[in-house]
């Protein structure tokens, strides 16, 4: 069973998300021009999800991304809330960045799981397409012993 939730504020961009409860993925899209305060929405929507059961990998996809405009004062509440996220039992997120422009504006976001001095936050990775993100879920979640099914 999947459950789907669309985020679109404006018309400059539009955050989808989809949760398969049988794999425990939740799968996230991105396009248009995204904005930092959309990131935080989007994350506080997985946060607030009851569907969302601990244990579980968020794949987000940028391939129709376009932008991203990002504001330096919300740095630290996608970090808290990117906290809350681990707490709830985010595993790890898998970026799907599908050329050298949708990896340089993945790089933005993707450093604020590459702290390794805070372990409160999940890990992510960079992919170039789907099936090698799901590759990488499967053979993580098996190599770590997870039990997500």
């Amino acid at each position: 069973m999947s459950i789907t939730h669309k985020l679109r504020l404006g018309s400059v961009m539009s955050v989808s998300y989809q949760y398969d409860k049988v794999s425990n993925f939740v799968f996230s899209d991105a396009e248009g021009t995204l904005d930092s305060h959309e990131i935080i929405e989007h994350l506080t929507n997985l946060l607030n999800d009851e569907n969302i059961s601990s244990s579980f990998i968020n794949i987000v996809s940028v391939e129709n991304m376009v932008d991203l405009l990002f504001r330096y004062s919300d740095a630290e509440i996608i970090s808290g809330v990117l906290k809350d996220l681990n707490s709830k039992g985010l595993k790890f997120t898998i970026f799907i960045a599908n050329n050298a422009d949708k990896r340089n504006m993945v790089e933005v976001i993707f450093s604020f799981f590459k702290s390794e001095s805070d372990s409160e936050i999940a890990q992510a990775f960079i992919v170039d397409n789907k099936e090698k993100a799901l590759e990488l879920a499967y053979t993580t979640i098996k190599s770590d012993g997870v039990d997500l099914f």
